[in-house]
């Protein structure tokens, strides 16, 4: 470089405010959140680093020509492509900060990823400043540096991954455990972790973490449906930014009114119900297209799940982005308009020009009007006059999914970070739909053989009163209703069962939610509301609701849990002795569940735990007995803690007023 070039780019540079040294790896939120191999292999892609990386070398190739070209060169093209280089550099540490976010099983991936990026910033950085101060522009080793991490991505990406269950990696339960017990993900949850709740906080706290930037939740959110689909999403990193543009959006929406972005919130629900409401049919569509017999009918499945997820999800999130930005789109807008919108206010959130790039009218329209096929000599669909791939159709409408998923996820992670924003939704919802979600909650009570005869609603408190009541198991009938009802309607901070007869059951979300982790497995094995230790929670709420002291309402519900413990044993031994290891494992299994429940009830209301009722010691000693079940010193030395709990425990209580549920 000749005195003339070398001042030029002396000059060009010093009127720079040096953007690469601002331009450095972000750090990554801690602690990150764990991914499969596979959604590993997605991050990266998704990530486009790959896109960055060509970006910069790009770069690289104008400020060599620039340099090259001599002092006017660099005087009319220098500062542009050091800043195309800079901007390409800054985008990548980005996305980096993105990536880093997550936590593949080999941990020492994710750290020679970030060693990566920071050298190759690090390497750009010098050769800035080394051109500011008149050396030559030598971009060999930076240039090995970038071809390394590109290498680095397309061998991960490449790689065999070989664990595939989202649902193990971050929760440690295997999805199979979750599927058995027949319920609703968030029931499953709370109940896999009813003995360890504050590990559930803490993992759920680690998935909503990257959307809502770090800030706490005042509204929990333990073992609900969108952090779980957070973190089991096949692409974590579309519906983790999705998510967190969602809360971005909905967080600037309530600064300027937290009443108006509330009702865009409310009103978009029964959209989202509607929309939703079609998961089984994509999961039909989707096994169509992995049987279809022929590519004809393949190309029918593929335009049906792609017409099925721009009608319905997609279409619901644009709405309501749009919602939050101010406009209002009549019902019957169509998708070209809808897109048309969403790019007016591309710069106000990337939510805009993600949605928009979604969606394909000329696809979702070739399957409404049945104007595709396949066609054999190209190898490719028709769709109208376009041919298109159908794996490319397939990808985007996965991508959709993720999006959409992430994007509801993201609303709800803003509810619950803004306490303003909740109780504003609370308040609209309450006069939104009553009716409809009445209803639901009727269906919710008949499954458990409950007649609702009338449901009251006053602000967050619902009335559920009940025809005559009959049959066997009430209590646990009317105790796995008022958990299904909860989770079905948050909004509601307290649940009262009116029927004649009987004093009024009341009971707040805290106490349901507490009797949810409690279920165990009933006789067919599936996990069910067990009475007395699911019921105990609800029963010492609802007797300091009916004017019983703390005290009395806690003895009185940990009475009935431990009596039953403590009375099965001798019914054990009369029938079995203790010849059988399945039997006193499952007798220790129900007293650790009742210890729990003792414990749940004492710290919920609380008071002190009685120590003289700790089970613990009973549960060794039948532990030891499963392994050698004819020693008959174990055996007196359990009928000994028999005796001295049964002691401990005192004669029968006087009848709670709703004794008639347990008989």
């Amino acid at each position: 470089m000749d005195d003339a070039t070398q001042q030029a780019v002396r000059a060009a540079l010093g009127s720079l405010d040096k953007p690469w040294r601002a331009s450095q790896p972000m750090a990554a939120a801690e602690p990150p959140i764990p991914v499969t191999g596979v959604q590993w292999q997605t991050v990266l892609q998704d990530s486009d680093v790959l896109s960055f990386l060509e970006q910069a070398r790009n770069g690289l190739a104008d400020i060599n020509a620039a340099i090259k070209g001599g002092p006017r060169s660099v005087g009319r093209r220098l500062r542009f492509a050091v800043s195309r280089l800079t901007e390409a550099v800054h985008d990548m540490n980005l996305a980096t900060a993105d990536v880093l976010a997550f936590d593949p099983p080999q941990r020492d991936r994710r750290a020679a990823f970030c060693n990566h990026t920071e050298q190759v910033s690090a390497a750009i950085a010098q050769l800035l400043d080394g051109l500011e101060q008149g050396a030559d522009p030598s971009d060999a080793a930076l240039l090995k540096l970038v071809d390394g991490f590109e290498r680095f991505i397309e061998v991960e990406v490449e790689a065999e991954a070989a664990d595939h269950d989202p649902v193990a990696r971050i929760y440690g339960v295997p999805v199979g455990d979750l599927d058995d017990m027949r319920l609703p993900v968030g029931q499953s949850l709370r109940a896999a972790f009813s003995d360890r709740p504050v590990e559930l906080g803490q993992i759920t706290a680690c998935i909503v973490g990257f959307a809502s930037r770090g800030q706490p939740l005042s509204e929990q959110l333990d073992g609900a449906l969108h952090p779980f689909a957070l973190a089991t999403d096949s692409y974590p990193l579309v519906a983790q930014r999705a998510a967190r543009d969602a809360c971005d959006l909905v967080r600037a929406a309530a600064a300027l009114d937290v009443r108006t972005a509330a009702a865009v919130v409310v009103s978009a629900a029964a959209r989202e119900q509607k929309s939703y409401s079609t998961h089984r049919g994509l999961s039909k569509t989707r096994r169509d297209i992995a049987a279809a017999p022929d590519e004809d009918a393949r190309t029918r499945a593929v335009a049906d799940l792609y017409r099925m997820l721009c009608e319905g999800p997609l279409r619901s999130a644009a709405v309501e982005t749009l919602g939050f930005l101010g406009e209002s789109l009549p019902s019957t807008a169509g998708l070209n308009d809808i897109r048309s919108r969403l790019l007016v206010h591309r710069t106000e959130s990337p939510l805009c020009e993600g949605i928009a790039y979604l969606i394909e009218p000329a696809w979702r329209n070739a399957r409404a009007h049945e104007d595709l096929h396949w066609d054999p000599e190209r190898g490719k669909a028709i769709f109208g006059e376009t041919a298109v791939d159908l794996p490319d159709v397939e990808a985007k409408a996965d991508l959709m999914w993720s999006m959409c998923r992430g994007f509801q996820a993201g609303i709800q992670i803003a509810r619950g970070i803004l306490p303003a924003l909740a109780e504003a939704i609370d308040q609209a919802e309450s006069v939104a739909s009553p009716v409809s979600r009445d209803i639901e909650l009727a269906k919710v009570f008949g499954v458990a053989s409950l007649v609702v005869d009338d449901i009251r609603r006053d602000s967050n408190h619902v009335t559920m009163i009940l025809k005559p009541l009959h049959g066997a198991g009430l209590a646990s009938r009317i105790g796995i209703a008022l958990v299904n009802a909860a989770a079905l309607d948050s909004s509601v901070s307290i649940w009262t069962i009116e029927t004649e007869d009987l004093p009024d059951f009341s009971v707040g979300r805290s106490a349901v939610q507490l009797a949810a982790t409690l279920l165990g497995p009933g006789p067919d094995g599936q996990l069910a509301f067990l009475y007395p230790t699911s019921f105990a929670p609800l029963l010492a709420e609802a007797l300091t609701r009916n004017g019983a002291a703390i005290e009395e309402a806690a003895s009185q519900a940990w009475d009935l849990p431990l009596r039953d413990t403590l009375t099965c044993l001798p019914r054990l031994v009369v029938a079995e002795g203790f010849g059988r290891q399945s039997s006193l494992r499952n007798y220790r299994r129900a007293a650790r569940r009742t210890n729990q429940a003792v414990q749940a009830v004492a710290s919920y209301l609380g008071v002190q735990a009685p120590e003289d009722l700790d089970l613990t010691a009973l549960c060794n000693v039948v532990r030891k007995l499963e392994q050698r079940p004819h020693d008959n010193l174990l055996a007196a030395s359990l009928r000994r803690e028999h005796q001295r709990l049964v002691s401990a425990l005192g004669p029968l209580p006087a009848d709670h007023p709703w004794h008639r549920l347990t008989t």
